[in-house]
């Protein structure tokens, strides 16, 4: 069993049942939700009982989640999804659990949102470490993600030889590379890759210069508010016919 409550007392609660790997996620509406990032468990919807609910305060931060906080103290507590027959679970804030919890950080994700105040510790999981596909013509898909992906900060940082005669190309903001490409059979089939802006005009800057690399428009920038209030995005298509997006969830 697990028990906590929020800074002031006002709202108690106890949770049982089969509990989830704590999560930390850095995305930008947690950090500001809970002025840091957010560690949560997740708990048994069933399983969770609240003691002054009618204290609780609760923020629908998109379609798909409320956020829930005592209105007395402010203390971030309850992350907790609207379609409950497909999540039967609550997020429980780790910081409002008493101790001992008998829990580790197990991954950590949205970390391309991370503030820059901070890193992440090495030995945690995250969600992906890498993401290394085919393409149909290295040069000229190495010259295209080069200039389309240079706005958001993310440039070529190291070329590869691999055992098998292919070779290929490493992106990311620095080394190690988190998003590669390589000579072979190209992926068959729908593919979807979206990268991190920090802000608006980067998105901007983004759908520019991959028209200009030859790029095809699959959707303008802007806000795109059936995923999130401050979901502002751009969509191209890369030379293998894949789709590529560039996006911001900050506030304007």
């Amino acid at each position: 069993m697990l028990k906590g409550s929020c800074l002031c007392g006002a709202v108690t609660f106890e949770a049982t049942g089969s509990f989830s790997p704590v999560e930390v996620c850095h995305c930008v509406q947690c950090r500001k939700w809970t002025g840091h990032f957010f560690a949560n468990i997740e708990v048994p919807r069933d399983g969770l009982v609240i003691s002054g609910e009618e204290r609780i305060s609760w923020h629908r931060s998109s379609e798909k989640v409320r956020r829930g906080f005592c209105a007395t103290c402010g203390s971030s507590l309850f992350f907790d999804p609207i379609d409950r027959n497909k999540h039967p679970w609550v997020g429980i804030a780790m910081g409002a659990l008493d101790t001992p919890t008998g829990s580790k950080i197990a991954v950590n994700i949205f970390t391309a949102e991370k503030g820059d105040y901070y890193d992440i510790p090495d030995g945690i999981a995250r969600t992906l470490d890498h993401v290394d596909f085919a393409v149909r013509d290295l040069a000229r898909s190495r010259a295209f993600y080069a200039a389309a992906l240079a706005p958001l900060g993310i440039r070529p940082v190291v070329e590869t030889d691999r055992e098998d005669g292919r070779q290929g190309t490493g992106f990311g903001p620095g080394e190690p590379a988190q998003f590669y490409i390589g000579g072979g059979p190209p992926v068959a089939g729908r593919l979807h890759l979206a990268f991190a802006a920090q802000t608006r005009a980067a998105v901007d800057a983004f759908h520019r210069a991959a028209l200009g690399a030859g790029g095809r428009d699959h959707g303008q920038p802007g806000l795109r508010p059936h995923y999130d209030e401050n979901y502002y995005a751009a969509y191209v298509v890369d030379p293998d016919g894949h789709v590529v997006e560039a996006v911001c969830r900050q506030p304007e």
